[in-house]
């Protein structure tokens, strides 16, 4: 049985067009009224996750598997996990104590770095990967629960 394999709105709609024998990237573009690059640069990224073939001639085909939409959170969370190598087995970011959750929420609102929040963990015992530490942000929507936050960076990187 094959595996479930999560894909962007976006990239479904591609996927279906490509299933009805629209091949070539201009033709995608012009029916879903997107600029031929952003089509491009997607389909580039269907490629490389092994949801579409190149055929050449900007021609692409569709692979066969079993594809469902998601959110754009679910799917980078779901593709970064399969680069990584972590099986259902492995341990799950969703297997983190609410504690954990709680503390990196407080940190993340209180707009204090990422690597600060990785060595006051460390300190505290708990070890964790930046990349756990990024899950835990985007999965648990920390990230969307104070908005602010990134406002707040980026206009002191650009001062």
């Amino acid at each position: 049985m094959n595996e479930q394999v999560k894909i962007r709105q976006i990239e479904m709609d591609i996927l279906t067009l490509l299933r009805n024998g629209v091949v070539n990237t201009l033709e995608v573009a012009d029916h879903l009224k997107l600029t031929y690059s952003a089509v491009h640069s997607i389909i580039n990224r269907m490629v490389m996750y092994e949801i579409a073939h190149r055929k050449g001639n900007g021609k692409y085909s569709p692979t066969e598997g079993d594809f469902i939409t998601a959110s754009d959170e679910e799917v980078i969370a779901y593709r970064r996990k399969k680069k990584n190598g972590l099986t259902k087995d492995s341990s799950s970011v969703l297997d983190i104590p609410v504690e954990i959750v709680e503390y990196v929420s407080l940190q993340y609102r209180s707009n204090v770095d990422r690597n600060v929040i990785l060595t006051r963990l460390n300190k505290k015992g708990i070890q964790l990967t930046k990349f756990s530490l990024n899950q835990i942000i985007y999965i648990y929507g920390i990230d969307r629960e104070f908005p602010q936050r990134n406002r707040e960076s980026n206009l002191l990187v650009m001062v």
